[in-house]
């Protein structure tokens, strides 16, 4: 990693490198994205000290300097944050992907608990999943209206909405579908739960037989997407949504340890077609990469035949 500014003088790289595990330590990789929105949103290296306390990051002022300056960060000048007002929920876009992905995933991993006037969001997940709905909120409501802490090896996260402009969260499973006018809203509504409950399974794998006296290798590619949900009306839902556009899902009969059911894709053509749609809404790090690395291996062994395609398996394989 480089500094934002190399021509400016920063700390060693021994010290960068201390301050970026404490980070790495409770599962947090995005550090500059978390820290511009969280001093951009407090405006207070204290605050913010404080605030990353809560997660399990407990660093000082001084090292927070370090690693604005690192990052190229810029800081807020003194006094304009003093003796402001706290700033009031914002009204929410009528975005309908940006509605049906929250939707996902709030009903994927999340507890939602409605009163009067507002909706109370909490989740229990680690870092990289709970970034993917606090990086959205951010944008909408006051840091103000949010908690941040850390329970065992996961991180409890809590958000305060507004009902009015977040009442599409307490839709039903046919209301939210009925949403859903193209194959864009149905990528929306895929990723939202793929970041909450979904899995992206890529794997090339060999295997060695004995054949007129010689031992060969077989290569083959393992790949599917896979949404785990307890609902089976919501998969059943999703899988007719994805049969409109002439997309595959299986849902297998076997359940999880936790008797949850699981939707599946993982044909070829159809995973080519869906790729490059999750990959405008899906936010976790981790299954965004996966997505990636599957879109590269289909693009490499998409229109050759069987000959070619355990070539172009063997050589991935040897990268790998």
């Amino acid at each position: 990693m480089t500094p934002a500014n190399p021509d400016k003088r920063v700390a060693p790289v021994k010290q960068i490198s201390r301050l970026l595990k404490k980070f790495f330590a409770v599962g947090i990789t995005n550090v500059k994205e978390l820290l511009s929105q969280w001093y951009g949103e407090v405006k207070s290296l204290r605050r913010l000290s404080r605030m990353l306390k809560t997660i399990g990051v407990t660093i000082r002022v001084n090292d927070l300097l370090i690693l604005l300056e690192y990052f190229g960060i810029p800081r807020v000048s003194k006094g304009k944050h003093l003796n402001k007002n706290k700033r009031r929920v914002k009204s929410f876009p009528v975005d309908d992907r940006v509605a049906l992905y929250l939707w996902g995933f709030c009903f994927g991993d999340a507890r939602l608990a409605a009163s009067l006037s507002t909706i109370r969001i909490d989740i229990h997940a680690t870092w990289s999943t709970v970034f993917c709905i606090y990086s959205y909120l951010i944008n909408h409501i006051s840091i103000d209206y949010m908690s941040i802490g850390r329970l065992g090896n996961y991180i409890y996260f809590s958000a305060v909405v507004d009902k009015t402009n977040f009442s599409f969260l307490l839709n039903t499973i046919d209301e939210t579908a009925d949403r859903v006018n193209d194959i864009n809203d149905l990528a929306a509504l895929l990723a939202g739960l793929i970041d909450a409950e979904g899995s992206i399974y890529v794997k090339v794998r060999s295997r060695k037989y004995a054949f007129n006296g010689q031992i060969k290798q077989y290569v083959t590619l393992d790949h599917h997407i896979e949404i785990t949900n307890c609902d089976h009306k919501l998969l059943k839902t999703l899988q007719q949504l994805l049969a409109q556009h002439g997309i595959k899902a299986t849902i297998p009969q076997s359940k999880t340890g936790f008797g949850c059911s699981r939707l599946r894709i993982n044909k070829r053509s159809h995973l080519a077609k869906l790729i490059p749609l999750l990959l405008n809404y899906v936010r976790h790090p981790v299954k965004k990469r996966r997505l990636v690395a599957l879109q590269s291996i289909l693009d490499v062994v998409s229109g050759k035949d069987q000959k070619q395609r355990r070539q172009a398996l063997r050589k991935l394989l040897t990268q790998i």
